[in-house]
């Protein structure tokens, strides 16, 4: 009884997992930009809509929270903080647009759609899918309707970027959609900056009460590495 409870109580995670996985598969063979990542979100997007109990544990969820924090501590390195001087004006400029923007989606999001405040902010932000529905859903917002609204400005950016670059300025885009990782032969002390920020790093995040403090802990303790010349490398990808 006890198995058969424990085998049933685990089928939204497979179910979710072979969705994905058959997502990734099929954007992979159309050659699509980032498959495994579109893929399997356009396809349990689907499944979630249309009804089917797809989800992920928590615990499975926070371990992957934890990667996406060291994958963007590890963008931040000296040579980034010496030019950002010479980029005073561009900065000025897309910080002005990201306001401008996101306070008229914010406004559309709230008044018409009817979203919840902070599920309107988290999904008006122009930021990472992952990154703003997994702050969002820690903030109390509605995960779901976040990872559906930033999911659509993903998909429409991805899908009609490519084209206008081709139309408009004769671009031809590289052999590969990503730059090609470290592996996993990296240093010690390499593994050793990331196994501390995946372990320290939430830990003190939630110590200082930080909210989501498994992402923004394990991502400041990189970012710190990197800054400071510790580490070099980003997490390894295949």
């Amino acid at each position: 009884m006890i198995i058969q409870h424990a085998i049933k109580s685990q089928k939204p995670l497979v179910l979710a997992l072979t969705i994905g996985a058959f997502g990734g598969l099929l954007f992979a063979f159309w050659e699509l930009p980032l498959p495994w990542m579109l893929g399997s979100m356009v396809f349990v997007t689907i499944a979630a809509i249309s009804g089917w109990s797809v989800k992920l544990p928590y615990a499975l969820r926070q371990c992957m929270v934890v990667f996406i924090g060291v994958m963007l501590g590890s963008q931040f390195t000296p040579d980034l903080l010496e030019r950002l001087s010479s980029w005073t004006f561009s900065v000025a400029a897309m910080v002005g647009y990201i306001f401008i923007s996101m306070l008229l989606v914010l406004f559309y999001l709230y008044k018409f759609a009817h979203y919840d405040p902070i599920t309107s902010y988290f999904s008006a932000a122009p930021g990472g899918l992952n990154d703003m529905t997994i702050i969002g859903g820690e903030m109390g917002g509605d995960d779901r309707a976040i990872a559906l609204t930033q999911a659509s400005r993903v998909l429409f950016v991805v899908l009609t970027m490519p084209f206008m670059f081709r139309i408009f300025g004769g671009y031809e885009p590289p052999e590969g959609l990503l730059p090609e990782g470290p592996g996993f032969d990296l240093p010690i002390s390499e593994w050793l900056v990331m196994g501390i920020s995946v372990t320290l790093g939430p830990f003190l995040a939630k110590c200082l009460r930080l909210p989501a403090a498994f992402l923004l802990g394990a991502m400041i303790l990189t970012s710190i590495a990197h800054i400071k010349g510790w580490a070099s490398s980003s997490p390894p990808v295949g």
